[in-house]
């Protein structure tokens, strides 16, 4: 599959039932070695201060990083890319310095 072919399909993690973002949006990081991609690397927008006041997160105004392995891609269908999150969280050690250990 060519990259241009991926790049307007939407995010969505199939066990947490929500959507990370666009393929366009992300980044791919891919081995040097083999050059294969590795993960996916989604920038998560920043949440404004006031989203704290109703319950929605922590108001933090850092974006975050959700790093998801290639390994943990399931599909990739003509409109989604689905990724479980639960193997995402399962990083590889290469990957891990990307996050400090953590996804987002």
């Amino acid at each position: 599959m060519r990259l241009s072919e991926l790049t307007g399909k939407e995010i969505v993690a199939s066990d947490e039932g929500i959507r990370l973002g666009t393929v366009a949006g992300a980044e791919l990081l891919l081995s040097t070695d083999s050059g294969r991609v590795e993960a996916l690397l989604i920038p998560q927008a920043p949440r404004r201060f006031w989203s704290g006041w109703f319950g929605r997160g922590g108001g933090s105004l850092s974006p975050s990083l959700t790093v998801v392995p290639w390994s943990a891609v399931e599909k990739i269908g003509p409109e989604l890319v689905l990724v479980r999150l639960a193997r995402a969280r399962e990083l590889p050690p290469q990957l891990r310095s990307l996050t400090g250990g953590w996804t987002g």
